[in-house]
C-alpha cells in the first residue's frame, strides 16, 4: 500500500455538540470510540489524520500511539539509516497485522446485515478512544469534531462479498470533565450513535448449480441406449454384409485359366515326342 487513494473510499464524521445551558461551561470532554478492526484483526477505518477540532477557547484531542497513519500513507515516505521505510508501527506490528489478514472470518458466512460496534455487551468491532478537550465553551455555544477516514476496501471484497449492506457504529460520549457546579437538564442525550451503511457498488452473478450425480449417471445410460438401437437398425438393413460374388467369379477364371494352361502343355508334349520319331 503506497497512497491512501488505494486503501479505499473517504469516510468523514462530523461531531457537534451544543452548549444549550445559560452558562460558560470551563470544560467539555467528547470521547469517541473509533471502530479501526474486524474481530479477526483486518483494516475497518484507517484514521487518516489527527482530528480537526473548531469552538471553545482551546482544544485538543489525546489518541492511543500509533493510531494515526500507522503506515505513513499521508506524507512521503522516509528511511532510517539501514535503508528500511519509516513507518510509525513497530516491525513486529507490522509483521501480525500482515499475518492476521490471511485468518478466516466467521462472520462472512452469515446473510444478513452485519453491525460493526464496540460497546460493553458484545463487540463485533475493535475500537480505540479519541479524547478531545474543549475549554470554556460559552453559552448556546457549539464545538465540532470533524474525523478523516478511509474505508479499508479490501476487508470487505475478501470477507464480507456476499453481504448487501453492512454497519459501522461509532460511538459518542460527551461530559463535563471540570464544572461540579453545573447540573445537566437532560443527561439522557449525553450518548449517541453515528451509523454508516456500506453497500457494494457491484452485483455478484448467480453460482450455476452443480449437476447430480444421478443426473451424470442417466445421461450416460441413455446415450449408451441410443448408440445401441442405432447399431441394431444398421444391422437390420444388412449394412455389416459383405459382398463375395466378384470373388467367387475371379477364383473360377482363374481356375479355369489354370486347367487350360495345363492342357495346353500336355498337347505341346505330345506333339514334341511324335515329331521326334
Amino acid at each position: 500500500m503506497e497512497k491512501l487513494e488505494m486503501i479505499g473510499s473517504f469516510v468523514q464524521h462530523n461531531w457537534t455538540v451544543i452548549n444549550d445551558g445559560l452558562v460558560e461551561v470551563p470544560e467539555i470532554l467528547v470521547t469517541i470510540n473509533f471502530p479501526y478492526e474486524t474481530m479477526s484483526g483486518k483494516w475497518l477505518l484507517y484514521l487518516t489524520e489527527m482530528p480537526i477540532l473548531s469552538g471553545g477557547s482551546s482544544s485538543y484531542c489525546v489518541l492511543p500511539q500509533n493510531s494515526v497513519d500507522v503506515l505513513n500513507l499521508t506524507h512521503p515516505r522516509g528511511k532510517d539509516d539501514n535503508g528500511n521505510v519509516k513507518t510509525c508501527f513497530p516491525r513486529e506490528t507490522r509483521r501480525k497485522r500482515r499475518e492476521a489478514e490471511v485468518l478466516p472470518t466467521p462472520q462472512a458466512q452469515s446473510k444478513k446485515t452485519l453491525q460493526f460496534k464496540c460497546n460493553s455487551t458484545v463487540s463485533t468491532a475493535r475500537c480505540f478512544p479519541i479524547k478531545c478537550y474543549f475549554r470554556n465553551v460559552e453559552s448556546k455555544g457549539s464545538t465540532k469534531i470533524v474525523i478523516n477516514s478511509r474505508l479499508w476496501n479490501s476487508t470487505f471484497l475478501e470477507d464480507y462479498v456476499d453481504e448487501d449492506v453492512l454497519q459501522i457504529q461509532v460511538q459518542g460520549v460527551v461530559e463535563i470533565s471540570n464544572g461540579s457546579y453545573i447540573k445537566e437538564k437532560e443527561p439522557g442525550n449525553d450518548m449517541t450513535l453515528l451509523t454508516m451503511d456500506v453497500y457494494r457498488d457491484f452485483t455478484i452473478s448467480p453460482t450455476t448449480p452443480s449437476l447430480q450425480w444421478w443426473i451424470i449417471l442417466l445421461a450416460v445410460i441413455g446415450g449408451l441406449l441410443v448408440l445401441i438401437l442405432i447399431i441394431l437398425c444398421l444391422w437390420k438393413c444388412g449394412f455389416f454384409e459383405r459382398k463375395t460374388m466378384n470373388y467367387k467369379y475371379a477364383t473360377v477364371e482363374q481356375k479355369a485359366g489354370r486347367k487350360a494352361k495345363k492342357d495346353k502343355t500336355y498337347m505341346a508334349d505330345d506333339i514334341h515326342y511324335t515329331g521326334g520319331f
